[in-house]
């Protein structure tokens, strides 16, 4: 009995072996393959002349090694820097009817010519190119502008060195003209880092809460819509990069009416939030959730407002 059990020891102990060595090897292959092809160079453009794999190297966090051979970002972002090109959907098409296939509460008004400008905002952090990339593609030639607000301090607290400051290449490919022709991008930077700013006592001083600090960098979005002249007709919306709206979608909030998408002076400004479910995948859109809210498979992100019930745009003393 006892020899049986010793048996069974020395083979469990050499099946064990034999699976690092195996998971070794592999491993090595692995790392001699992404090295191997460490010189290997995206050929890619901006339009401002800066190479994109260049402007990915200060960053290197972001994209390891062997991203440089990701075949999927290459054709991304190829199309991407391909700027510019014409805007398909760029004239109003009433033969769309975008209102009808989303139906209620959308209805179609005839005397509406005139598409909605949209503002749009979010943060700015760490967020791949891939996301970024496909942003820009989804968008291209939609928004009046994007205001993204980038920190020094992550969610976290930890401090963070500042990726799209003036002179970087990362800035330079954003601003190139990636949202559209007519789309301006700008990056706020926000350094906020305590309560009691004026207080020269350091003891007085309070670290921010994480929440309460991405609130107060939101804020600035709004202001930023305000200085570009945001009215009370025109939309806002606040997104993460990697949450993409589709563009048929923000073309029918463009010219469709609806209660909330009223800039009437008689809006109430009671329930002026339009929240858009995103389907949620890892990896690959084959592996698109099918829509499960207790599984968090959908997330009612991002949001939207009409100008008029916006702070600093709206009627303050009617909607207080």
């Amino acid at each position: 009995m006892t020899s049986k059990k010793s048996i069974r020891t020395v083979l469990c102990s050499f099946r064990a072996a034999f699976v690092f060595v195996l998971f070794y090897l592999v491993f090595f292959a692995i790392q001699v393959h992404i090295f191997h092809h460490q010189d290997t160079v995206f050929h890619g453009k901006a339009a401002s002349g800066v190479p994109f794999w260049s402007a990915l190297q200060q960053h290197s966090p972001l994209l390891s090694q062997r991203d440089r051979n990701d075949d999927s970002l290459s054709l991304l972002m190829a199309h991407v820097q391909n700027i510019p090109r014409p805007i398909m959907d760029e004239k109003v098409d009433p033969s769309r009817n975008y209102c009808q296939r989303y139906g209620h509460p959308f209805v179609y008004d005839p005397d509406r010519t005139k598409r909605r400008r949209i503002f749009a905002g979010g943060l700015l952090a760490d967020d791949s190119w891939h996301a970024l990339g496909a942003n820009a593609l989804e968008t291209y030639g939609i928004f009046h502008s994007v205001t993204f607000i980038e920190s020094n301090i992550t969610q976290s607290g930890q401090p963070r060195r500042m990726r799209f400051v003036p002179g970087s290449k990362d800035l330079q490919i954003l601003q190139s003209g990636i949202y559209g022709p007519d789309t301006p991008v700008y990056v706020e930077n926000f350094v906020y880092e305590t309560n009691d700013q004026d207080d020269d006592d350091d003891e007085k001083k309070t670290k921010i809460p994480s929440m309460i600090r991405e609130h107060m960098m939101r804020e600035e979005i709004l202001h930023k819509w305000k200085k570009l002249g945001m009215q009370r007709d025109d939309l806002g919306l606040i997104f993460d990069v990697d949450e993409i709206p589709s563009r048929d979608f923000l073309r029918a909030v463009q010219i469709c009416e609806a209660v909330f998408l009223s800039s009437s002076i008689n809006h109430t400004c009671r329930a002026p939030l339009l929240r858009f479910a995103v389907p949620m995948f890892e990896s690959s859109p084959k592996c698109v959730h099918k829509g499960d809210a207790k599984l968090m498979r959908r997330f009612n992100s991002p949001s939207m407002m009409i100008g008029a019930c916006i702070e600093g745009i709206g009627n303050a003393e009617r909607h207080p």
